[in-house]
């Protein structure tokens, strides 16, 4: 019990936010990376180049999808992430 009341005052004093380490943060983002080769992708390498700029950035789709195909044949990926992209071009 005391353990636990140890635990909320620590929690309370932390403004309500549980505290994590860096290895599960770590852990997420290996995960997530295996999981949805998309999200990788527009983390490694999309960016946002409209800062200062009245003008709305913008992609080609081709340039865009071959960037993605190109990323995701990468030797780290898995076997998941290239079925994604035969999917992707039965459907398109």
């Amino acid at each position: 019990m005391n353990w636990a009341l140890e635990g909320l005052k620590r929690l309370e004093a932390q403004g309500w936010n549980f505290s994590h380490d860096e290895k599960e943060t770590e852990m997420r983002e290996w995960y997530k990376r295996k999981s949805d080769p998309l999200w990788g992708f527009v983390e490694d390498e999309l960016t946002d180049e409209s800062e200062g700029d009245d003008e709305e950035p913008f992609t080609i789709k081709e340039e865009c999808y071959n960037a993605f195909k190109e990323y995701a044949n990468a030797p780290c990926l898995s076997s998941s992430s290239k079925m994604i992209l035969i999917f992707s071009n039965i459907a398109s």
